[in-house]
């Protein structure tokens, strides 16, 4: 089975309004409960640089049950800076993902784990990302209502850099074509715990074959 999974968002923030992230994700399922997966993430900007950040992310994923999957994979970061500079990240990354069925609720939690560098300051983050998906033979169209947060430790310098909150529906066309709606509320901190914040708006189509 091969999986495609192309999404884009809108954020809005005062002093960068209106900036893209476009991102594609490409997988085949292998034998043995194992997939191979990439994907790439493009964030464009109105202001100078247009083009802000590139993410390239290869993964291999082992579907251990249908309860547990574990990940393993590498993300290229690109980012470019106000000064014309760009700054390249190299991190190794692992992941488990949990799923707890409890009648018409799935509840997921994902553990994420990103070391290496960022040009030359070593990088460690830990990310938690708990999902609640409602299904019910009564919600017209059959839409999924759901929740998610997810939320970023810098191992490195001991604090919360990141929280993400998300809101939205989830609609099955086919057993072939999915398609979800979604806002999320982005909240930034620096290590002096000043928080800067934004809403962004999101579309995400997976086709299977």
């Amino acid at each position: 089975t091969a999986i495609f999974v192309l999404a884009n968002a809108i954020e809005t923030k005062a002093e960068n309004p209106f900036q893209s992230w476009l991102t594609l994700e490409a997988s085949q399922r292998l034998d043995y409960g194992l997939e191979a997966a990439v994907s790439v993430e493009n964030r464009l900007t109105e202001k100078d640089p247009t083009w802000q950040q590139i993410q390239l992310e290869p993964m291999m994923i082992w579907h251990y049950s249908p309860r547990y999957d574990f990940s393993l994979g590498y993300m290229w970061t690109n980012t470019q800076m106000d000064d014309g500079t760009a700054m390249i990240g190299h991190e190794s990354v692992a992941s488990g993902t949990v799923k707890l069925p409890l009648k018409e609720w799935m509840i997921s939690s994902r553990q994420r784990f990103q070391f290496g560098t960022m040009e030359d300051e070593t990088t460690g983050v830990f990310r938690q990302l708990t999902r609640v998906e409602y299904d019910a033979s009564w919600m017209p169209f059959r839409l999924k209502p759901f929740i998610a947060d997810e939320w970023f430790y810098d191992l490195m310098n001991g604090f919360v850099p990141e929280n993400r909150l998300y809101g939205g529906l989830s609609y099955k066309w086919n057993r072939m074509m999915m398609t979800e709606v979604y806002c999320m509320k982005q909240d930034l901190w620096d290590a002096d715990d000043m928080n800067a914040n934004g809403l962004v708006f999101g579309l995400t189509a997976k086709m299977s074959f």
